[in-house]
């Protein structure tokens, strides 16, 4: 079976990450029910698509639940196959940090990789989910906040950032 190329539209086998003719990057995408298994105990079902990756992105997040307990649910990040060493970066720094404002892997001792469809690997790990939706949501609904509902976003997210910088990490790219 064959699939095309998403930026040169050149034919690929199936299964195949990096594209023959232009060297790039086929995404890896998880469909809804798909699971993700961290070790023997813990496995994740994939339940919702929360962002999508993006040419300049080097990773897509799905909402997953824990499959022995459907209430306690998690963030998978899965990484771009040419950005894994960036997602191993990542998981190594979240792993060092400790504050209430930055979340937290669930399982930072499995959280890299497992064979996946097509016998690819998938690099991944398993984050806190905080529910409510980002500072992104709030705006694209309401467009502005007041003083009163912006001040204590920017004293966290300013703290948590002092934080991250104390212990020798630079966030690079901060959005609502």
């Amino acid at each position: 079976m064959y699939r095309w190329c998403s930026r040169c539209n050149e034919k690929r086998r199936e299964g195949e990450i990096i594209c023959q003719v232009c060297q790039h990057s086929t995404d890896i995408e998880l469909d809804i029910n798909d699971s993700l298994r961290i070790d023997s105990k813990r496995e994740f079902v994939v339940t919702k698509q929360l962002s999508h990756f993006t040419d300049a992105g080097m990773s897509a997040v799905y909402l997953a639940a824990r499959k022995d307990k459907p209430a306690m649910f998690g963030a998978i990040k899965v990484a771009k196959p040419n950005r894994v060493q960036a997602l191993e970066r990542e998981a190594e720094h979240l792993q060092k940090l400790k504050h209430d404002h930055i979340i937290r892997l669930v399982h930072p001792e499995k959280a890299l990789w497992q064979d996946y469809k097509d016998n690819t690997t998938l690099h991944f790990f398993a984050l806190e989910y905080m529910d409510g939706g980002s500072l992104k949501d709030k705006l694209s609904q309401k467009k502005k906040l007041s003083l009163s509902e912006a001040a204590p976003i920017v004293l966290a997210v300013g703290r948590a950032l002092a934080y991250a910088h104390r212990n020798g990490f630079v966030h690079l790219d901060v959005k609502p």
